[in-house]
């Protein structure tokens, strides 16, 4: 009997075999990232629906009233002495001399979902150093909360909204850009035209007051902090016309 030859593969088939596999990985590669990018970005709705339900529930607890949005002026001044949605600036822990993760449980809405992973984006990576507060969360609120600090002095403190003087769908979490000219997360707080995160691929994620989160794209963010006669979902502070 004649012994069987093993077949094998040539120095030119096995070129064309890899030829063909990197062209695949090629076409594969955009729809891979974009299946990436998808799934960050349903954590970060997530991130941000967990922290709006949190609010409602705040609200059904207090009569309605919205918490604190962790704006510093009238937490530094003395305005303000309670907890806001993020950390109790009069009960900074570690000594005062930064913000350690632990600052979350005593902020107003942690009780509500009872998890630090609501506060940090899956596409924000340490070191976490654009302002003080970047150390504790990727996402901020919406200053409207408090008339954007109008009527809060140091013998004046103004109104805790109520939720129902809000649109449903009007913003009041989102994430901050990573270098606006003047750092964001210099608290708890911003106003919409502090710009928007450059992590995800054309827009971010947002919580509104009704609970639910959505993703716009910078396009539609830019759009609503235009600054007009007309309130937007971003300037929707209900004292003034304009929402501003």
């Amino acid at each position: 009997m004649r012994p069987r030859r093993c077949s094998a593969f040539t120095l030119v088939e096995l070129l064309v075999v890899i030829a063909i596999i990197s062209i695949l990985l090629m076409l594969l590669s955009p729809s891979i990232s974009r299946i990436m990018e998808i799934t960050r970005r349903t954590g970060c709705e997530n991130n941000h629906h967990q922290i709006a339900t949190s609010l409602a529930g705040y609200t059904a607890d207090y009569g309605g009233y919205l918490c604190y949005p962790n704006w510093l002026g009238p937490e530094s001044s003395g305005s303000w002495l309670g907890p806001g949605w993020l950390y109790w600036y009069r009960q900074k822990l570690n000594g005062g001399s930064v913000w350690v993760e632990a600052d979350r449980q005593k902020g107003a809405l942690f009780s509500y979902h009872g998890s630090h992973s609501p506060y940090r984006c899956p596409l924000d990576s340490p070191p976490w150093t654009i302002g003080p507060t970047h150390a504790i969360t990727s996402y901020l609120m919406n200053g409207a909360a408090i008339s954007y600090g109008r009527d809060w002095t140091s013998t004046t403190v103004g109104p805790l909204f109520r939720i129902t003087e809000f649109y449903p769908t009007d913003i009041m979490f989102w994430e901050a850009e990573e270098a606006a000219p003047y750092p964001p997360f210099n608290d708890g707080a911003s106003y919409p035209g502090e710009g928007l995160t450059r992590r995800h691929k054309d827009g971010a994620t947002f919580g509104c007051v009704d609970g639910h989160a959505e993703y716009l794209t910078r396009a539609q963010f830019d759009a609503e902090t235009v600054r007009s006669s007309q309130r937007t979902r971003l300037w929707c502070n209900p004292a003034t016309a304009n929402g501003q």
